[in-house]
């Protein structure tokens, strides 16, 4: 990454410093240390360069920065002038993508156990697919939840349950290239079976109606292309984890009491 840029310093001016940095940092405190000086030309000038007079400067870094993607930038210059040393700075403001919403698709496979019996359904398995967007460290998405459920008087031992799903993800930390979030969801699931006791060939019944609140936490892997950014925002966030979660099926046609279902899931997004 380079950035080209022009100075006007007054005599026996130096550069000692530069660094690319969130303009949230304080001046001249932190961030990415520039790799390459160029002054008046295309030769690398060792540091501290002098600047007197108006001079026009190449400064490289190395790869892409994070700095350079996590939201408004700033160039930090640490000037030398009879021993004295100044900081400048100039901001640069943020990619010109910060704003725009990111679409992913995601999958999830997750299996769970209840805590106690739920009418007649055991373990549920469920492969859920979403389409969110994602707008800031927030994560909105909707989707779809299939699955089955151990089902002991059900023909073929298990039932099946589908319905619409809705989930919010917040990533309160990233670092490379883990990210730990947490998930809200929500789902509306019907449980869809046949009885042994059913004539063959007939139509599932419907079973039951759950609504399911939840909550899990996820440690996910960051994949961005050219493995160059590790932000949650633009075009190449990618990624895949794991999770635990909670669940809280509460049945909605019978008088039954709701049961918390616990387990472990697989989780992947891939930004389109």
């Amino acid at each position: 990454m380079q950035l080209w840029v022009t100075t006007h310093a007054p005599p026996r001016s130096r550069i000692v410093q530069v660094r690319l940095t969130r303009v949230t940092r304080r001046p001249c405190s932190g961030g990415a240390p520039a790799v390459l000086v160029q002054v008046d030309g295309p030769y690398d000038a060792p540091l501290p360069a002098p600047v007197e007079g108006d001079h026009a400067l190449v400064v490289g870094f190395r790869s892409t920065p994070e700095e350079a993607l996590e939201g408004p930038t700033a160039l930090d210059v640490v000037v030398e002038k009879d021993e004295h040393l100044s900081c400048v700075r100039a901001e640069l403001g943020p990619p010109g993508d910060w704003h725009r919403p990111q679409l992913s698709l995601e999958l999830d496979l997750t299996g769970g156990a209840p805590l106690r019996p739920l009418g007649d359904m055991g373990t549920p398995w469920v492969i859920e697919e979403r389409v969110g967007a994602l707008v800031g460290p927030v994560d909105v998405s909707a989707g779809l939840r299939l699955g089955l459920a151990a089902c002991g008087e059900c023909d073929n031992g298990d039932a099946v349950i589908l319905g619409p799903s809705a989930a919010a993800t917040l990533f309160p930390f990233t670092t490379r290239p883990l990210a730990l979030g947490v998930t809200f969801s929500y789902a509306s699931m019907f449980e869809l079976l046949r009885y042994t006791t059913d004539p063959s060939g007939s139509a599932p019944r419907l079973g039951e109606w759950y609504q399911v609140p939840g909550i899990a936490l996820q440690l996910d892997w960051l994949a961005p292309p050219r493995n160059s950014r590790v932000r949650l925002r633009g075009r190449d966030f990618s990624d895949w984890g794991i999770e635990v979660f909670q669940q809280l099926w509460i049945p909605t046609l019978h008088a039954e009491r709701p049961t918390t279902v616990v387990g472990l899931g697989l989780v992947s997004r891939i930004a389109l």
